[in-house]
């Protein structure tokens, strides 16, 4: 199984509240004011389920929060769990500042889900540490009929520079399952149904910052959901494979097998239902952040899958397991 990586990416200007207690680190200009954090997403339509381009939808949210660093002395808590949401202009405010002056660096993590509802136990930071952007952990709400891709981006060593952007780009944190098909012989195959058999779809994920980059470890995760998975009008008349659906998320985990229902019609008649049972031999690990598109070829006389792992999106031509969105005015 050939493994490639997947990535979402949201560019973006980053502005922090300014707080009192860090005017002593700081030189201030008798001019200076305080300039909001706004973040300048690509526009574009997007999916409800899994996100499969770098564009961020304009009705989605996602929090931050955010360690403060002086030049000398100790890091801090800057601010934990604020909401940015889109605003004028085309930008995402959350109504939070950049330190006034100079003399810090700023350090950023953040989480983005389809519905707040779905994420619960929310914890910021580490204990006993006063960085609220090192970590965040959370439990996810049963996903396998309300479908949500929940991200996680990183920033460090951020300043405030004249108004322009801070880039950060987001990963997926769940694992994308996909199927294409493609019938062989003379004739035309429906496919009723993609079962996907016994898998856990809840969890908690512990999401850590290192550098600019996330790494997901989920833990407690249960369940035991069968999924019907379809597409509507799904008959394959050609001999190149076709996608079937945008996907499904499930939770991290070992993979497991799924059954197709199908028809075929060969001249004027056609089949019953049948079905076709696929279990994996050695089963490998479903991995936070990648797509497996299994590939399934059907004809009358017998039913070939190819698994394998292709890219989540647009791939930036340097192999990279996510794509950064250059800084912009």
């Amino acid at each position: 199984m050939k493994k490639t990586f997947i990535f979402i990416a949201v560019a973006s200007l980053l502005t922090l509240i300014s707080c009192s207690k860090f005017e002593q680190d700081l030189t201030i200009s008798s001019e200076a004011t305080p300039q909001e954090i706004a973040f300048k997403p690509f526009s574009g339509s997007m999916t409800k389920a899994a996100i499969t381009t770098t564009t961020f939808p304009t009705d989605r949210k996602f929090k931050m929060s955010a360690t403060y660093t002086p030049t000398e002395g100790t890091a801090s808590e800057y601010f934990k769990g604020i909401e940015f949401s889109k605003g004028t202009e085309s930008t995402w405010r959350g109504n939070a500042y950049w330190p006034l002056g100079t003399g810090y660096t700023l350090d950023f993590l953040a989480i983005s889900a389809e519905t707040d509802s779905h994420l619960s136990s929310v914890t910021w930071g580490v204990a006993d540490t006063k960085k609220s952007s090192e970590q965040v952990s959370f439990t996810l709400a049963d996903n396998s009929t309300n479908q949500d891709d929940v991200l996680a981006g990183a920033v460090t060593g951020a300043t405030y520079n004249n108004s322009q952007a801070q880039s950060i780009s987001f990963k997926h944190l769940e694992s994308l399952i996909c199927f294409s098909f493609k019938k062989t012989g003379d004739c035309t195959i429906n496919i009723k149904k993609v079962t996907l058999n016994s898998h856990k779809n809840t969890g908690t994920c512990t999401v850590t910052r290192s550098s600019n980059d996330v790494t997901a470890a989920w833990t407690n995760t249960s369940g035991t959901s069968t999924k019907d998975y379809t597409a509507e009008n799904y008959t394959i008349g050609t001999d190149n494979f076709v996608a079937y659906g945008s996907g499904y998320l499930v939770i991290p985990q070992t993979e497991v097998g799924f059954t197709i229902t199908f028809t075929y019609t060969h001249g004027d008649v056609t089949s019953p239902e049948m079905t076709y049972a696929y279990t994996p031999t050695n089963a490998g690990t479903w991995a936070a952040g990648k797509k497996y598109t299994y590939q399934i070829t059907i004809s009358p006389k017998q039913i070939e899958v190819s698994p394998s792992i292709t890219d989540w999106g647009t791939e930036d031509g340097g192999g990279n397991t996510s794509v950064t969105i250059p800084s912009a005015s």
